[in-house]
């Protein structure tokens, strides 16, 4: 049997933790908007109260309890006068960050009116949230090349009469890895879909995850001339 010189062994574990540190969870920003008191999730992420992201904006919570305790509560921003945004910290060096926002109505003010209204990033029109009485959680989500400055700012802005914004969650993840390796430090990639096709949704739920990073891949049919790579085989 072939030995393993001290010097392949040290390299070996360098490697190993250089891909951990890749993706850091005690990096990530999770925010719960609208909780009362901090609380660990079942993959053991931490989410933070909103209030010292924000300074305006009401809390509420939904009528009734839903699958995602994230979506369970809202802040909601009644004043359309007021600075609606959200500042939240960044590592001071420049760096990728997914961005990501989640929104679920659940009818919280009893109208039965979902609003919609401009969601901003950093001063730039991020994207038109349009929520709705079906379905899960709406998110939008960003891949944002930071630029040393300490911070990112998320504002939500009311754009029809009686459309009040409201948001669910709030959660930034710094990628410590170039992942993106085409994107350029002056541009932006807004998601558009991500899909585990043919199988169900994949979420991050701990440090074994397949997962690594955060990120959400919804749950699609396998489309049509294709077939899975894995076939069960006769009984």
């Amino acid at each position: 049997m072939k030995k393993i010189s001290w010097i392949q062994l040290v390299f070996c574990v360098f490697i190993q933790l250089q891909n951990t540190s890749s993706h850091d969870p005690n990096t990530w920003l999770n925010i719960d908007c609208g909780i009362e008191a901090p609380r660990v999730g079942p993959n053991l992420l931490s989410w933070n109260m909103d209030h010292q992201f924000t300074q305006s904006g009401i809390n509420k919570r939904l009528p009734e309890k839903q699958p995602l305790d994230e979506m369970t509560t809202l802040r909601f921003f009644p004043n359309r006068m007021d600075q609606n945004c959200y500042t939240i910290p960044a590592y001071k060096r420049t760096l990728q960050y997914i961005i990501r926002a989640g929104f679920y109505y659940g009818n919280y003010d009893g109208l039965s009116k979902p609003p919609s209204f401009d969601l901003y990033l950093d001063g730039q029109l991020w994207s038109t949230v349009k929520t709705s009485t079906i379905g899960g959680p709406i998110y939008v989500e960003a891949i944002y090349v930071t630029h040393g400055s300490g911070s990112i700012g998320v504002c939500l802005i009311q754009t029809r009469d009686g459309e009040i914004p409201f948001i669910s969650s709030l959660e930034a993840m710094p990628l410590w890895t170039h992942l993106y390796s085409q994107m350029e430090n002056n541009s932006t990639f807004t998601l558009v879909n991500r899909t585990n096709l043919g199988g169900n949704e994949i979420r991050y739920t701990g440090l074994f995850s397949d997962e690594k990073y955060n990120r959400i891949w919804t749950s699609g049919a396998i489309p049509q001339n294709c077939k899975p790579r894995w076939q069960p085989g006769p009984l």
